[in-house]
């Protein structure tokens, strides 16, 4: 997959959203349309209407099939912010990251058990791959790590603004278009 490939899938997803969105809030009603110099009159302005809305979902599809394609994800950065806290949580409670390998993993235990900060290389034991340490982590912190992530990575890094944006904003369109009709019907 070419760079510009996404790029132009972005582009398209959001322009489209934009001008549904634009459509909507302002109440824009389509007469005639210009086609290569030629003015078309809209019978059926609700046929120009449903097929913006197919061409949307199509933008939507594209984006996200090469959305998914793409790496690395907002997840992944997201995952290794988490990790950078867990490892600076583990030197601060003198753990040392020469003896730690650097590698440290937030792990969800299940519902009754909580998280759980697994530290140091993995090690092959009785079939099982076994932590060098495994400490509990309280639902609280680990929440405070992902919101503190999620803040750092959605401000200082691109992956928010070019990844998860666009779904953000394809997401309210048809919102948009719903709360328009309710409202203007009152």
């Amino acid at each position: 997959m070419e760079e510009g490939d996404i790029l132009r899938q972005r582009r398209n997803l959001v322009a489209m959203s934009c001008l549904l969105i634009v459509f909507d809030l302002a109440k824009v009603e389509v007469a005639k349309v210009g086609v290569l110099g030629t003015d078309l009159i809209v019978g059926d302005v609700r046929v120009l209407a449903i097929s913006m809305w197919v061409v949307w979902a199509y933008f939507l599809l594209r984006y996200y099939q090469f959305w998914k394609a793409d790496t690395p994800h907002l997840s992944s950065a997201l995952s290794e912010q988490v990790t950078r806290y867990a490892i600076q949580h583990s030197e601060r409670m003198d753990m040392g990251r020469d003896a730690l390998g650097g590698y440290a993993s937030l792990k969800k235990g299940g519902w009754i058990r909580g998280w759980r900060l697994e530290l140091g290389p993995s090690t092959l034991h009785e079939g099982k791959f076994v932590p060098h340490k495994s400490l509990p982590i309280s639902w609280v912190r680990a929440l405070l790590w992902k919101a503190r992530a999620s803040v750092f990575v959605g401000l200082s890094t691109p992956h928010f603004t070019e990844h998860a944006l666009p779904f953000v904003l394809a997401a309210a369109t048809p919102v948009v278009a719903v709360l328009t009709k309710i409202l203007g019907e009152h």
